[in-house]
């Protein structure tokens, strides 16, 4: 019987020692990790689009919005991640004010909840939306206006309110790396004012309210000069210049003469336009201003307005040398 020695034969993977485990282990992992994160996609997008369904059965059954629901929805853009995840939920708003809205028994009351969580959606948590989130925003909030725009909604509840979070957001997008949002937010106020003639006062305070959160820190003056530029539009159609309208305005040029030499130079630029407007003189005009400020507890601009007025008043008093 003939007997053969024993010879090793070379593991073709020994040089590799543990490495295609630790690669096998690694896709699955992947694998995994990219199964779980669509199964939470898919998931939540059920979750959403069952909520919406509800709200829309509760509308055309009984023409209100289920605030519960509603909540709910806003809990959900809250917690969403930037980007898609708070789409979702903007869009489901978007869709259920415009049910609402488009019933003839919409007086132009019921939206405060809805307009609450797209402000929830875009600030209400650690999670702040993006750029495009508040694009989408101001659009959702944007389609509300347009629907309010008729002569039996010139008072309606609704137009303030949606004025009022328009303002929050429009600050909110500051902190943005890009100044896009807020001045499609600016654009959307100023709209609202055009559309509603009573809705101008609204609009003009909101307009005023970005435009001096923008000149704060001197970093936003795009923003400020827009806003000032539309609340100046706003102005002029308003003749004489009188009221919340003209305490705005004079206001936000208080502001923008405090924030340096060449701020100021554009604000007495605008005050020479405004002056034609005035009755029965600019001075008189940001006296009744500063009045308007003190009684509304906005003191800062109060005392940035008198400050104004004293300037222009030792200029109009200066007598040239012969």
């Amino acid at each position: 019987c003939s007997s053969f020695p024993d010879v090793d034969v070379p593991d073709p993977y020994a040089r590799y020692g543990i490495l295609p485990n630790v690669i096998m282990t690694f896709v699955v992992a992947v694998i995994l990790v990219v199964w779980l994160f669509h199964t939470g996609e898919y998931r939540r997008d059920v979750v959403i689009s069952g909520l919406r369904k509800r709200c829309v059965r509760g509308v055309r059954s009984r023409g209100v919005l289920n605030e519960r629901l509603l909540l709910d929805l806003s809990y959900l853009g809250e917690q969403g991640n930037p980007g898609r995840e708070k789409t979702q939920v903007l869009k489901a708003f978007d869709e259920l004010a415009a049910l609402l809205q488009d019933r003839p028994q919409y007086t132009g009351d019921g939206l405060e909840e809805l307009v609450y969580g797209v402000e929830t959606t875009m600030m209400g948590g650690e999670k702040t939306g993006e750029l495009g989130n508040f694009l989408k925003a101001a659009g959702v909030l944007e389609g509300i206006i347009l629907r309010l725009q008729k002569p039996e909604f010139s008072t309606a509840p609704d137009t303030a309110i949606v004025l009022w979070t328009l303002e929050r957001l429009g600050v909110a997008s500051l902190e943005l790396t890009s100044e896009r949002a807020a001045l499609a937010i600016l654009q959307v106020v100023a709209s609202a004012a055009e559309g509603q003639d009573k809705a101008h006062q609204f609009a003009s305070e909101r307009l005023f309210g970005i435009g001096r959160s923008a000149l704060m820190g001197g970093k936003h003056f795009l923003v400020a000069v827009a806003a000032l530029s539309k609340l100046e539009a706003l102005a002029e159609k308003r003749t004489p210049l009188r009221g919340e309208v003209a305490a705005d305005l004079l206001g936000l040029l208080a502001h923008f003469w405090a924030s340096g030499t060449t701020a100021r130079k554009h604000a007495r630029s605008v005050l020479g336009r405004t002056e034609g407007l005035c009755d029965p003189s600019l001075l008189d005009c940001i006296q009744k201003a500063v009045e308007h400020q003190y009684r509304t507890a906005k003191f800062d601009t109060a005392d940035k307005l008198e400050k104004m007025l004293k300037d222009l008043q030792v200029s109009a008093n200066q007598v040239p040398e012969s």
